[in-house]
């Protein structure tokens, strides 16, 4: 059953894929954030694309999952992913928060991030994760060094909102 939905997803994301290809805005390499999927550590994933490099590689965003969740409360997390030109990831940021709610208002009582790196020439070179209102914060910025030289550094900032019926965005 679990390899049905899994590749009745795949077979989704790619019709997706194939019936609304990203626009590119050339000023900037910005692209428009449109629904696709892409294969992390062997599970198909939903994201939005937010970004692509000069080089090729592209960043995303995961949907939230939701870890724990009790009557007026919830626990959730939210993944960024870097994926080189070849489609392997490289690393990955992950903003987790825990909200309460009631259903006229919400409020976000603690954030933290996390990051797991696949490509050894990455790593984290700062990071911190705070809440503000409804929604946990992090904010990461992650390099790449050559020869012990930083070649690269990509800052992120990735949002998790808790509505007040407890929604994630």
């Amino acid at each position: 059953m679990k390899k049905l939905i899994a590749s009745l997803l795949a077979l989704l994301c790619v019709t997706a894929a194939l019936t609304s290809p990203a626009s590119v805005m050339a000023a900037n390499k910005e692209y428009a954030a449109t629904e696709t999927c892409i294969v992390v550590a062997g599970e198909t994933k939903q994201v939005q694309l937010l970004h692509v490099f000069d080089d090729g590689s592209q960043l995303f965003v995961g949907m939230p999952i939701v870890t724990v969740q009790t009557r007026g409360s919830l626990t959730a997390q939210k993944p960024l992913y870097h994926r080189n030109s070849s489609g392997t990831i490289l690393w990955t940021a992950t903003v987790t928060g825990t909200f309460t709610y009631n259903g006229s208002t919400s409020s976000c009582i603690s954030a933290s991030y996390s990051t797991q790196i696949s490509n050894n020439n990455w790593s984290e070179q700062s990071g911190t994760a705070y809440p503000s209102g409804n929604t946990a914060i992090a904010d990461v910025v992650m390099m790449r060094k050559l020869l012990f030289i930083v070649v690269e550094t990509v800052p992120v900032t990735i949002t998790l909102t808790c509505d007040k019926n407890g929604n994630l965005s």
